[in-house]
C-alpha cells in the first residue's frame, strides 16, 4: 500500500505535517491521521463514465472536473500547491500526463503523481472531490477502453473548399466543434480512446474514426459503426448549410469509408477531393454502400457512381446520398429545434406565415425576410434537398402541417421525383385528413394524399419499404378514418346499405394496405417495419371481422379474444416477436401527452400480465381470457 512503501515515507511524512498544521490532528502522529480518515471516510458509489480514459477525461475536463485552464496552466497550478503546502508528492508535468494517457500505471513514481493531480482536486475542487478521488483517477487509467487492436471499421472526413471566400482558423474551429459536440452528446458508444476523436489530416481536412467492434469478415458487423458515420453526416450536412460560413463560393465535402485503417486513406481523400455534377455532400466507396445496403441504412443513393482512376492505375467507384429517411431514422437537427421561427408560439407562427405566404400589401423591406433564420438559409440555396426536409420534418413533428408542405412545395419546384419529399408531402395530407373536421373534408384529401402515392409509382424509384408502409399506412388511416365516423354518426347504423358500402370501403383499405405492406417485405432486407404493420392490419381485421358490431357501437374497444390476436401473432412472427414504435398504428401524428397515454397504457397492461406470471397464475390467466375480449399491446394503438 501506499503507506507501507518505503519510497513513500517523505511523502507520507509530509502529508501528517501539513494535517497537524491545517488542524485536522492535533500533531503529526500517523495513528491519530489514521483515525481521522476512518471517521471522515464516506462509501462513494460514484463510478467513471464507460471506457472513459485519461486521455478522454483530461479532454472534457471542463465537464468532469471543472477544470477551465489549460493542461499548461493545470500542471503549474498543482505544482504551485504542492509547494506551497509543502507536500513532497513529485510534480507534475505535461510530458508526465502524455505518458500517462498512453502508458500504464505501473509504478510508484506515476501512482504518485496522480496522486498530486488528486491532492489538487481535493483541495481546489471540493465539490467533485469525493468522487474524483485517487482511486477514481487510478480505475480510469486501468480500465480506461484499450483501442489499440482495432483495425477495420468506418471512417468519415470532412474538407473545406473555397472557390473565393478565405477558409480561415474561425471556420475551421467551428467544423471541429460542431462534429465533436455532436459524438459527445449523440454518438457516446465510441467515445472512448482515440475513436470518436476528431483529428486533423491537414489544415482543412478533419477526419473521425468509428470502429467494427465485432472482429469478423461479416459485413453486417460495420452496422453499428456505418450507423454513427452516417448519421454524423446527415448531421453535419445540415448544420453546415444554417451556419453562417456557409456561402456559394465555400463547400464542404463529407466522404464515407470502411474497412482496414491502414488503407482507408487511398479511398478518403479522393472521395473529398472529387469533383461531382451538383455537388453532392456526402460521398462513400463502393464497399461503403455496399455496407449500407447489407444494413439497411435508410438512405437514397445516387442511382449510378460515378468512376475515377487512382494514382495506382486501380479504378475506383465514387457514391453518393441523395437523401435520407430522416423523419422516422435520423436524429433531429439541434438548430432547428432551437431556431425561433420555427417554434410554436403565435409570435413565431406569425412571423414564419409572413415569411412563406407574402401578401400583396406587404412592405419590401420586411425585417423577417432579412433575419437569419433556418427558412431564410434555405430560400438562400433552394436546391439543398436536405436542408428543406429537415425544415419540413422538424414541422411535420410540431404539426405544422401546411408550413411543411409550402416547404417541400419549394423542394419539389427543383424536383419533382424527389422520392423523401413526395413521400413526406403525402404523409401530411394523411395527417391532415385525420385532423380534418368532417368526413366528406378527410376524404378529399384522402384522394389527394392517394394521388401523391400513384405519381410516385409513376415517377420515381420507389422501390423502398418506406415509401411501401407509408402507401399502406395511407390506406389504413382512410380505414380508421371511416370506421370512426361510422362509429361516431348514428345515422350510419340506421341505413343498411350506407353501412354496408362503409364495411366494404374499409376493408378495401385494408387489403390494400396489406398488398403494400407485403410489398414492403419484398423490397427490404430486413422488412422489420414492414412485417410489424402487416401483423398490425392482420389483427384490425380479425377484430372486425370477429365482432362486426364494432362498426356501429363506439362503447365497444377495438379488442379481440386472446386467442384471436394470438393466432394471428403467431402465423406472423412463429420464431420470434417483433415490437416497432409508432405513434399511432396507422401513422397520425398525435400530441406528445396523447402519445406518453399511450405508452403509460402499454406499461400497465405489462404490469398486470408480469405481476400474474410471477403469482403463477399464467395458466389460469389464459384459460380464463380465451373468450375473453381484452386489450393487448398490438391493440393499443388502434
Amino acid at each position: 500500500t501506499f503507506y507501507q512503501n518505503k519510497d513513500n515515507s517523505l511523502i507520507v511524512d509530509t502529508v501528517l505535517h501539513y494535517a497537524a498544521r491545517s488542524g485536522l490532528i492535533k500533531s503529526a502522529d500517523s495513528g491519530k491521521f489514521e483515525m481521522f480518515l476512518q471517521q471522515n471516510l464516506r462509501p462513494s458509489v460514484f463510478k467513471p463514465p464507460r471506457h472513459l480514459n485519461l486521455e478522454e477525461l483530461l479532454e472534457k475536463k471542463e465537464d468532469l472536473l471543472k477544470i477551465h485552464s489549460s493542461l499548461r496552466a493545470l500542471t503549474e497550478r498543482i505544482n504551485s500547491l504542492l509547494a506551497e503546502k509543502q507536500i513532497a508528492l513529485p510534480k507534475v508535468t505535461n510530458s508526465m500526463l502524455t505518458r500517462l494517457k498512453k502508458e500504464p500505471v505501473d509504478t510508484t513514481y506515476k501512482q504518485n503523481v496522480l496522486r498530486s493531480l488528486a491532492f489538487w482536486l481535493g483541495h481546489e475542487r471540493r465539490e467533485i472531490a469525493a468522487d474524483w478521488n485517487y482511486d477514481t483517477l487510478l480505475t480510469v487509467c486501468r480500465e480506461g477502453r484499450q483501442t489499440e487492436n482495432y483495425r477495420e471499421g468506418a471512417r468519415i472526413g470532412f474538407a473545406l473548399y473555397s472557390r473565393g471566400d478565405v477558409i480561415d482558423h474561425e471556420i475551421l474551429g467551428w467544423l471541429k466543434k460542431t462534429v465533436r459536440s455532436y459524438i459527445d452528446q449523440s454518438i457516446g458508444h465510441f467515445s472512448y480512446g482515440r475513436w470518436g476523436k476528431v483529428r486533423a489530416h491537414d489544415i482543412t481536412t478533419l477526419y473521425v474514426d468509428f470502429p467494427k467492434e465485432i472482429q469478423s469478415n461479416d459485413l453486417i458487423h460495420y452496422q453499428q459503426c456505418l450507423r454513427s458515420a452516417t448519421s454524423l453526416a446527415h448531421q453535419m450536412a445540415i448544420r453546415w448549410a444554417l451556419s453562417p460560413y456557409s456561402t456559394k463560393n465555400r463547400f464542404l465535402s463529407i466522404a464515407i469509408v470502411v474497412g482496414e485503417y491502414a488503407s482507408l486513406d487511398n479511398h478518403l481523400l479522393p472521395l473529398l477531393n472529387a469533383k461531382l455534377p451538383d455537388d453532392p455532400v456526402i460521398r462513400m466507396s463502393d464497399m461503403a454502400r455496399q455496407c449500407v445496403l447489407i444494413n439497411d441504412i435508410r438512405v437514397v443513393l445516387c442511382p449510378e457512381p460515378t468512376e475515377t482512376t487512382l494514382f495506382n492505375g486501380e479504378s475506383f467507384a465514387i457514391w453518393w446520398i441523395e437523401a435520407f429517411w430522416s423523419t422516422l431514422y435520423f436524429d433531429f437537427v439541434s438548430e432547428l429545434l432551437a431556431d425561433p421561427i420555427l417554434q410554436n408560439h403565435p409570435a413565431a407562427v406569425e412571423k414564419l406565415n409572413r415569411l412563406l405566404w407574402r401578401l400583396p400589401d406587404q412592405d419590401e423591406a420586411d425585417a423577417t425576410e432579412k433575419e437569419a433564420n433556418a427558412v431564410t438559409s434555405f430560400f438562400k440555396f433552394p436546391q439543398n434537398s436536405l436542408l428543406g426536409l429537415e425544415i419540413a420534418k422538424t414541422l411535420y413533428y410540431r404539426r405544422r402541417f401546411n408550413e411543411a408542405l409550402e416547404i417541400l412545395r419549394v423542394v419539389l419546384s427543383i424536383n419533382p421525383t424527389d422520392l423523401i419529399a413526395r413521400t413526406l408531402r403525402m404523409i401530411l395530407l394523411r395527417n391532415m385528413a385525420l385532423d380534418a373536421p368532417t368526413f366528406n373534408a378527410a376524404c378529399g384529401l384522402f384522394r389527394q394524399a392517394g394521388k401523391e402515392a400513384r405519381f410516385i409509382e409513376s415517377n420515381c424509384s420507389c422501390e423502398s419499404e418506406d415509401f411501401y408502409c407509408e402507401y399502406a399506412v395511407l390506406h389504413m388511416a382512410q380505414a380508421m378514418r371511416t370506421l370512426r365516423h361510422s362509429r361516431s354518426d348514428p345515422r350510419v347504423a340506421k341505413d343498411k346499405e350506407a353501412l354496408l358500402a362503409l364495411k366494404k370501403n374499409i376493408y378495401a383499405s385494408l387489403a390494400a394496405a396489406r398488398d403494400l405492406f407485403e410489398n414492403g417485405i419484398a423490397v427490404s432486407p430486413s422488412a422489420i417495419r414492414s412485417a410489424y404493420l402487416l401483423g398490425s392490419v392482420r389483427l384490425l381485421v380479425a377484430i372486425l371481422k370477429e365482432d362486426e358490431d364494432i362498426f356501429t357501437n363506439p362503447r365497444k374497444a377495438l379488442a379481440c379474444r386472446y386467442q384471436t390476436a394470438r393466432d394471428v401473432s403467431v402465423n406472423l412472427h412463429w420464431q420470434d416477436v417483433c415490437i416497432y414504435s409508432f405513434t399511432r398504428t396507422y401513422g397520425e401524428m398525435i400530441p406528445a401527452d396523447e402519445f406518453i397515454g399511450h405508452i403509460n397504457n402499454g406499461l400497465r397492461f405489462i404490469e398486470e400480465i408480469t405481476k400474474d406470471e410471477a403469482a403463477g397464475q399464467k395458466g389460469k390467466r389464459s384459460a380464463a381470457v380465451g373468450s375473453k375480449v381484452t386489450p393487448g399491446l398490438m391493440t393499443l394503438n388502434f
